[in-house]
């Protein structure tokens, strides 16, 4: 099966797999010398009173469920996050989601989507990217009941079914992740019955929020306007882009690429002009990770607010975003066949 069901831990070193000439100075770093906490991070695991504008920009290190409640309504115009992994990954901290039953986990889920909603300001986007998770029989046993095959639990359709219930947030768009990896999923080959697809497919579900969209000037409109091409692209609804590390030896063990946050900023916020004193949209990853979504909002212009339980990918993160210079493009996920690297167009 794909390596999904492999356990990392938080010591190891982290790689950035972010392109030399978009990133020179963080392709390696060790996370371990991160611990004095970089500028840029912030330590929320105590339940005291949190400030946006101490969040806005920074990486907040808490439960995110507990973070969201502390912060104030409606300043967000889009989050962009993946949930962790349900059982099959160990992210390396205490009191992390997805180590009980499935049912609990997906109640923890949503006690992070009804902090998303309640942040979002109405018209927001909540962009949610999910896998489909093949599990293996000593996983699925326990909590599905004894199987002859493995069994691929379609978490797609779970959380969102669980968005849905407990949220006001209603599906606005869907697309589809074509990951290009090439390792099999052998089943029962090379005979019959049980042979099993690929699984190169990742669900990037898009919500909204309920509510009339803000009033943007004109002039702050035309800072952040698509060519046609860039449009084109960005609505196609299957997007072929590689995992930030292919084989995934190394570093947080489920980053998505930069194009994934950076293709959703573009379609759903407005970069800052200065001219007309607008700071830039704030995008929100309630999970943050490794930080992927924040340094994408930093590139793009806009501002951004990442929180994750574990220190460690935080103080990472934070280091991260902090290094990212701002360089505003569209990052293709066009078909190979398509690609292009004419100006204008980012091949990945």
């Amino acid at each position: 099966m794909l390596r999904r069901d492999r356990v990392f831990k938080a010591g190891s070193s982290i790689v950035s797999r972010l392109p030399d000439a978009q990133d020179p100075s963080s392709r390696r770093v060790r996370v371990g010398a991160l611990a004095a906490a970089p500028s840029g991070f912030v330590d929320a695991r105590d339940p005291k009173k949190l400030r946006l504008k101490d969040a806005v920009d920074r990486i907040v290190c808490g439960d995110a469920a507990s973070v969201l409640k502390r912060l104030p309504r409606e300043w967000c115009a889009c989050a962009v996050t993946s949930p962790p992994y349900w059982n099959t990954v160990d992210y390396g901290i205490s009191g992390q989601i997805g180590q009980g039953s499935y049912q609990a986990y997906l109640k923890q889920l949503s006690s992070v989507w009804k902090g998303v909603e309640r942040c979002l300001l109405p018209n927001g986007k909540f962009c949610l990217n999910v896998p489909l998770l093949p599990l293996t029989k000593a996983v699925s046993e326990p909590a599905f009941g004894k199987t002859h095959t493995r069994v691929l639990l379609d978490q797609y359709s779970d959380i969102k079914a669980w968005v849905e219930k407990t949220t006001r947030l209603r599906l606005y768009s869907l697309y589809v992740w074509e990951k290009q990896t090439t390792e099999k999923m052998f089943g029962s080959y090379p005979y019959p019955p049980n042979l099993y697809e690929r699984n190169t497919i990742e669900f990037i579900a898009v919500f909204v929020k309920p509510g009339e969209p803000r009033k943007i000037p004109l002039k702050v409109k035309e800072a952040s306007r698509l060519g046609q091409a860039e449009w084109l692209d960005l609505t196609r609804q299957v997007w072929w882009m590689y995992p930030e590390n292919v084989r995934r030896q190394e570093g947080h063990p489920a980053p998505f690429p930069e194009a994934l946050p950076n293709r959703l900023i573009n379609m759903y916020t407005f970069r800052a002009a200065a001219s007309e004193g607008f700071e830039g949209d704030v995008v929100l990853d309630p999970l943050c990770g490794s930080g992927m979504t924040c340094v994408a909002a930093r590139r793009l212009g806009r501002r951004f607010v990442g929180i994750d339980l574990n220190p460690e990918f935080c103080a990472y993160a934070a280091q991260r975003a902090r290094m990212t210079p701002v360089s505003p493009s569209v990052m293709s996920a066009a078909r190979p066949s398509e690609r292009k690297t004419s100006q204008g167009e980012l091949a990945l």
